[in-house]
């Protein structure tokens, strides 16, 4: 009887052992895109003091909000359940569309909160702050820059089934009417058990 559940116990620990070893041979790793996208609204024209200049004429504020979560992106709601990893890429990049020569954005934070209770505004955590002059090229602005992205996709991984709610706002030298666009290249792991 002793060897029974000698032989038993054995044979429960292989299998064990195998399951996590199948799931790690069978785990999928892909590159995909985390995008988002921003309405905006300029506010009248304000005056703003930008490295200790003040500056007075034709500078708007421009600010817009939304909610996300990671099944929206239909490549990643199949694995929701099963991500191992979500590990930001190089390229995040903040677009503004609808520039023409001359036009800047002067600054540019984003911010997220974790949703917590429906209905109730989050607490808001910066992702970055921007000050300096984001020119216009070809109607775009685009603020390319990924040391802000880890902090970001860190907090998504860490709460993978949770929805965020989003803040970017910032100045510019035009009135600001596109939407503002978020993409952040990732690496996803998973695996399908």
């Amino acid at each position: 009887m002793k060897k029974y559940i000698y032989l038993l116990a054995v044979v429960a620990m292989v299998f064990f052992v195998s399951c996590d070893k199948i799931k790690e041979a069978l785990e999928v790793s892909f590159n995909t895109n985390i995008e988002a996208e921003f309405p905006v609204i300029s506010q009248k024209t304000i005056t703003v003091d930008l490295k200790s200049v003040k500056v007075a004429n034709d500078v708007y504020g421009f600010s817009g909000d939304g909610i996300f979560s990671l099944s929206d992106i239909p490549e990643l709601k199949k694995y929701i359940d099963n991500m191992t990893s979500i590990i930001s890429e190089d390229g995040s990049v903040i677009s503004l569309t609808g520039a023409v020569e001359g036009d800047k954005v002067l600054t540019l934070k984003l911010k997220y909160g974790i949703i917590i209770t429906p209905g109730e505004e989050p607490a808001m955590n910066n992702v970055f702050s921007y000050s300096g002059e984001l020119l216009s090229k070809n109607g775009l602005i685009e603020y390319i820059n990924d040391s802000w992205s880890p902090i970001l996709i860190g907090a998504l991984d860490a709460n993978k089934e949770k929805v965020f709610a989003f803040v970017i706002e910032g100045t510019a030298n035009y009135n600001v009417n596109a939407p503002v666009k978020v993409k952040i290249p990732v690496k996803v792991s998973a695996t399908p058990l």
